[in-house]
């Protein structure tokens, strides 16, 4: 039996399911939308400092005057927030666009320094003692080699601030996307839970009625197979319960006509003591009236002999035995324990 539990059931279980599914796969997308964009912001932050690092290191190597260096890398920092840092083979810096290279340590112990003068390119993110912050670093070789050594080194640096308020755009960005989705994903499963649990509601009701043994109630179509494959199932037994109950009614009414006419008096009681159904003939022959109500065995028949072989009918199971009524009649008792 279906009852509007289970209805609600389903209909929390579906949309909790698809909700939750939907959630996992959108919150995954989104990660991994972050991840590949975020590396490929950190790789074309790399390929633009190496690709200004490597043009300015072209320009050393057209031995560019220092005051037109100096105007060209202020414009990098400028417009691109790219720091620029030209240092001597010794460690000295000999142009900083951030800050005043007069005033600044030697740097050839900088990691990023001692790996280009060995020829090496790499990016190193650290802190920075000089302008306090968290930096990005490269820096390449560039200049003539003298005596196996470079003489200079071009650095060239951007604030991990600047990456990470790019990266707190991108963040926020795709938030406000996973929120729209999820708010797609919340009314889609909504809709989907009604439209699986509407026609099992539907099919609860219909089985109520069918409880009440009204089976004219219309079935409806469902563009779901199996919902529309249990409806007609549904159809299919109502049909054959109103065939078989319209059955037993008559076989009823037959059977209430030939008991009611047999000559032979006969009695229905149940082991309680009560007395269920008699005849017409078993009426006359107790002066019971037909219509009285029912009441116990030992009240109606007022005979211990009868009161007797009904207890060896439930005790046998099947029990004969001639019986006096009156004084001068006797009577075949025949008792059969029904099997309901």
């Amino acid at each position: 039996m279906i009852t509007n539990a289970s209805a609600k059931g389903l209909f929390y279980k579906v949309f909790i399911t698809t909700i939750t599914l939907g959630t996992v796969i959108i919150s995954a997308c989104a990660f991994v939308s972050y991840s590949i964009i975020d590396r490929a912001y950190i790789k074309s932050v790399e390929n633009s400092l190496s690709d200004s690092a490597n043009f300015v290191a072209g320009l050393i190597g057209d031995n560019v005057s220092k005051q037109e260096l100096s105007k060209i890398c202020q414009s990098y920092s400028k417009n691109a927030g790219i720091r620029t840092t030209i240092v001597g083979a010794d460690g000295v810096v000999l142009l900083d666009t951030d800050f005043d290279e007069a005033n600044m340590s030697n740097h050839s112990a900088r990691r990023e320094i001692a790996s280009a003068f060995s020829g090496e390119r790499k990016f190193i993110t650290r802190y920075s003692g000089t302008l306090n912050k968290k930096m990005m670093y490269i820096a390449i070789p560039a200049g003539e080699i003298r005596d196996g050594q470079y003489q200079f080194c071009i650095r060239q640096s951007v604030p991990i601030s600047h990456i990470s308020r790019v990266e707190g755009v991108i963040i926020g960005e795709i938030a406000l996307f996973m929120a729209i989705t999820l708010a797609f994903a919340l009314v889609a499963s909504l809709l989907l839970a009604r439209k699986i649990s509407a026609p099992i509601r539907q099919l609860t009701s219909i089985a109520s009625e069918m409880k009440k043994e009204n089976f004219e109630s219309p079935m409806p179509s469902y563009d779901i197979s199996e919902v529309q494959q249990l409806a007609r199932t549904f159809n299919e037994m109502a049909k054959v319960i109103r065939k078989k109950i319209n059955s037993l009614k008559k076989r009823n009414l037959e059977l209430d006509e030939i008991f009611a006419n047999m000559q032979e008096s006969v009695f229905i009681c149940s082991e309680d003591g009560r007395l269920r159904r008699y005849n017409h003939s078993c009426a006359e022959l107790f002066n019971a009236a037909e219509t009285e109500e029912l009441g116990e065995t030992a009240t109606a028949f007022r005979n211990s002999m009868i009161l007797d072989a009904v207890d060896k009918v439930f005790g046998l199971g099947k029990y004969e035995a001639e019986i006096e009524i009156d004084a001068d009649k006797t009577y075949q008792f025949v008792g059969t324990k029904l099997p309901y």
